[in-house]
Parts: structure tokens; sequence; C-alpha cells
């Protein structure tokens, strides 16, 4: 599978919470539409910013990281109403809802240098 990353400048029309996080760290979020097209018979995988969402579609958040201290910190990232998680991302932790949706996703991050970049994301579906 081939995988095309097309990021422009757009604004993203789904409202993003603001993630919670250290002060002693800098924080970025993105949020993606992941589409896929056929090429010859080869699936391609394509990523892009975009202005807006449509229910059904793959959207992609990704949170990334730099502590200025190497000290443990938590990523706290609400999840916008409109989008359902794929699945539980690895290391994370889930607040849910009385229906059983998730509402924010946690990550504990265990930096071990000044300086240190990382990242961490999650897939989900528009409504």
């Amino acid at each position: 599978m081939r995988m095309m990353c097309l990021l422009g400048t757009a604004a993203v029309a789904i409202a993003v919470g603001t993630p919670a996080v250290a002060e002693n760290v800098r924080l970025e979020s993105l949020v993606l539409r992941e589409t896929v097209s056929h090429d010859g018979g080869e699936r391609v995988r394509h990523i892009e910013r975009v202005d807006d969402f449509r229910s059904g579609e793959r959207v992609i958040t990704i949170l990334r990281w730099r502590a200025e201290k190497a000290a443990p910190f938590w990523v706290d990232s609400p999840v916008p109403g409109a989008v359902v998680v794929a699945a539980l991302p690895a290391g994370a932790l889930a607040r849910r809802d009385d229906s059983g949706r998730i509402t924010h996703l946690r990550w504990r991050i265990e930096p071990n240098r000044s300086g240190q970049r990382g990242q961490v994301s999650y897939a989900g579906f528009v409504r």
C-alpha cells in the first residue's frame, strides 16, 4: 500500500478541544482526513488537511509534544462529539460517557531528556 500525504493550511471544521498538558510541554494538534483510492490495482492512502468533514469519513488526530524538562506528564485530549474513536490507541486511557462513547483520551509520557519530542495519535469516524 502506498501512502500520499497532502498537508494544506486550511482550518478544520470539526471542533477540536484544546488538549491539556503540563506547562513545561509544548503541544500541537492536527486533524486530518484519510481516504483510500486505487491506482492500477494498488491501494493508495491519502492523508490531508481539509476545511470540513462529512459523515462516515475517517479522521486522524495527531498530538505532537516537546518536553522542555525530562519529567513525566499527561496529555489529556477531548474527543470531538462528532467523532467516534475507531479503537483505543496503544497506551491510552479512555473516559467514556453514559452511552459508552469515548469523550477523552489520556496518555502518560515519560521523556528521558530535555527537549525530547514525540507524538500520540488516534483515528475515528465522523458521525
